[in-house]
């Protein structure tokens, strides 16, 4: 099967399917050929637009639902790309978020320690200064 003709194939197979048609049935309901019918199915063969626009009414679809320029999945593809990437970098930011949070606790933890440790050293040195006044 030609690659310029696949997504058409897919599209038409879906619709017959959908409406429950038959080949010869959709010829008659889109004023062609059956062989033509089966040449579009099998990618032997690439429908001109008036066929695609006669196919279209036919199954009262618009011509777009067997037209695939490419653009489409282009651009899913890199909406779903660029989707990804802010993804994964709000998870990286969440993470060096909580990981600043914990550094923080840890710091505010060690100023605790430190104040403590300052107090200690400012009641010893208090205690050692009126030692010293006293003797």
């Amino acid at each position: 099967m030609r690659k310029d003709s696949s997504f058409f194939a897919k599209q038409l197979k879906k619709i017959m399917f959908e409406k429950g048609l038959t080949q010869n049935e959709l010829a008659k309901l889109a004023k062609t050929q059956q062989q033509r019918i089966s040449g579009w199915l099998n990618g032997v063969r690439n429908p001109s637009y008036n066929s695609i626009k006669k196919l279209a009414d036919a199954v009262k679809v618009s011509v777009n639902y067997f037209i695939d320029d490419g653009k489409k999945n282009e651009q899913t593809n890199t909406s779903s790309s660029i989707m990804q990437f802010v993804n994964d970098k709000i998870k990286i930011i969440d993470t060096e978020n909580n990981l600043l949070k914990k550094e923080i606790e840890l710091l505010k933890e060690k100023n605790k320690n430190y104040e403590n440790n300052l107090k200690r050293l400012e009641e010893k040195i208090k205690r050692v200064e009126t030692t010293r006044l006293r003797s």
